[in-house]
């Protein structure tokens, strides 16, 4: 800003290029440095010559510059900035680190606090070189937070020292807010000022650095948010005419699973939740009621599959206040029903045109229909479930055909002994949308039998007998790799159609164990011969709870005489 002299133009270009150098050093791979041969070079250092090695270094790197990188996306387009836009290979953590330990974090959020309005606020400047200098300090405030972005893209330090500056961040949010302007004016310039700010969608992007911060750290997502920053990106949500395109929705599902589903944050879902069914969220209220058919004049959202997946984050994990929270705003196991019905048909009705995939396919890709899916199955989990759900014929029938399908297809797809190496990893849409089947398929089976559909569960058995060998293969694999989300929703439902299948695996297994220990630990017997006749075969402690576990779930005598005398047993265990 002209106040104490003219434009520093040679500063403002040399923070875009040392803007656009640092992003690509961010962004190039770690050299690898044969340590050996770096000692050995040290001894001739001293006869180096520095500007020479420095061409030397130059000229690698510029070759490196040339070869073709891989797409950088962090930003949507309509927050793109000149040189993030069109990559998207991940910042390189050393680095990252290397920028840190120059304090890069803490130049940025410096660099960050300057208002780019500042030009308007008592200076010198004519209208023109106000406008100049407001479109100077946007762009290099655009380029730094790019660089943010980068900085701290996957590396938890470096989020830690960037959120350390929020209220900074927070002051940036948003559009871009329009100068306060004299009366006299310039009417063209204050056209173009009011051009500029006139989409909501435009701004800075330090949303994006926010929701960086946020992306796989705990610790920030459960302490570092306040509720005023909450209610301050929800404002920017509702900004939108079509809150389901909005990336801003991101920081709402990292905010309840900063690090997937086993990382939820019942506190921050109910906060969430809260916001998102707020009466004053207008737009976001439009498309829950558009996606769930609450309201039918509601004009419909662009991605519902973006709104679903919202509600699955807000509700998971057997969060009951949420997921009444839910319940009394309209979104009820109804009505979630009657869209992933409806979901369905279209599903069948699009695959059964020339060209595309077939049904099994298209149900299985269809990501809106997944997500309801999920949604309706914690639902089931978390509420009372109305007994006129399980009188609805055509939720038997989805269950039967369309569940069993997804079971089927995930078996054929994933189930192999060398793809659980990183769960759930890639596999993520289709590992959920199977759990969320096998969870229908065991609340449907077991509360149909206590509410005495016996009739509806014996018109789909062809089904449900298919089942039994397809929960034994997600039994054998997902149990060795220790995956219990999948595996326990398998083994509940192989228990409800085909018990038998499931003792006799344990039983192997357990006979297996026993073989394999009486070979490791075979006593001595006289002569130095070994004991191999299986007489002294043991089980741990572990084992045999397991199986009186298993005799005692699946003896309904047993069951009742237990419930009698459940202190006693108690005692006993």
């Amino acid at each position: 800003s002209k106040v104490s002299g003219p434009f520093q133009r040679e500063s403002y270009e040399t923070v875009l290029k040392t803007g656009k150098l640092l992003a690509d050093f961010l962004l190039e791979p770690a050299l690898k440095v044969d340590l050996e041969q770096f000692n050995k070079s040290r001894v001739k250092a001293s006869s180096v010559n520095i500007s020479e090695a420095v061409a030397a270094a130059e000229k690698v790197l510029s070759k490196r510059r040339q070869a073709p990188k891989k797409v950088f996306r962090v930003l949507p387009e309509e927050n793109m900035n000149f040189y993030v836009a069109g990559r998207m290979s991940p910042p390189t953590k050393e680095h990252q680190e290397v920028l840190r330990a120059m304090d890069l974090g803490t130049i940025l959020s410096e660099a960050l606090v300057m208002d780019y309005n500042l030009a308007f606020m008592g200076s010198i400047c004519t209208d023109a070189e106000r406008v100049e200098s407001r479109r100077m300090i946007l762009e290099a405030q655009k380029a730094l937070v790019d660089l943010a972005v980068l900085f701290v893209t996957g590396n938890p330090k470096n989020q830690e020292i960037v959120m350390a500056h929020l209220p900074a961040l927070c002051k940036l949010m948003g559009p871009f807010r329009m100068p306060p302007l004299k009366p006299d004016f310039d009417p063209a310039l204050k056209a173009e000022l009011e051009a500029s700010v006139a989409e909501p969608r435009t701004g800075m992007g330090t949303e994006f650095v926010l929701i960086e911060c946020l992306r796989g750290n705990v610790r920030l997502c459960a302490d570092a948010v306040p509720k005023e920053i909450l209610e301050q990106i929800g404002s920017f949500l509702e900004l939108d005419e079509d809150p389901s395109t909005s990336q801003i929705s991101d920081f709402f599902l990292l905010l309840c699973e900063p690090e997937g589903p086993e990382s939820v944050l019942p506190i921050n879902q109910e906060l969430v939740a809260r916001l998102l069914l707020a009466p004053r969220l207008k737009n976001v209220a439009r498309c829950i009621h558009s996606v769930f058919g609450i309201d039918p004049k509601a004009k419909p959202c662009s991605k519902p599959e973006r709104i679903v997946e919202l509600m699955c984050k807000v509700v998971s994990h057997d969060n009951v206040r949420t997921a009444s929270m839910l319940q009394s705003a309209g979104v009820n196991m109804h009505r979630v029903l009657d869209a992933l019905l409806l979901r369905a048909k279209q599903v069948k009705e699009t695959a059964g045109h020339p060209g595309a995939d077939t049904d099994a396919d298209a149900t299985r890709c269809d990501e809106l229909l997944g997500q309801l899916l999920e949604l309706l199955a914690h639902l089931m989990e978390s509420l009372v479930n109305d007994p006129k759900l399980y009188g609805r014929k055509p939720f038997w029938a989805f269950v039967a055909d369309e569940c069993v399908a997804i079971v089927r297809d995930y078996v054929a797809s994933h189930v192999t002994p060398n793809v659980f190496a990183g769960l759930p990893g890639a596999l993520a849409p289709a590992y959920y949308t199977c759990r969320s089947a096998l969870v229908l398929i065991k609340l449907v089976i077991t509360n149909g039998r206590a509410l005495g559909l016996v009739d509806l569960e014996a018109k789909h058995e062809g089904y449900f007998a298919e089942l039994a060998p397809l929960c034994m293969e997600i039994h054998k694999y997902h149990g060795q790799a220790s995956d219990s989300l999948l595996d326990f929703q398998a083994v509940a439902c192989l228990k409800l159609v085909n018990n038998e299948v499931l003792m006799a695996h344990r039983l192997a297994s357990a006979n297996n164990l026993d073989k394999e220990e009486q070979l490791e630990e075979a006593p001595e017997v006289s002569g130095g011969e070994v004991d191999l006749t299986g007489h002294n075969e043991r089980r741990s402690p572990q084992e045999f709870l397991a199986l009186f576990c298993e005799c005692v779930s699946t003896n309904p005598k047993l069951l009742n005489k237990m419930a009698a005398r459940k202190f006693a047993l108690v005692e006993i265990l």
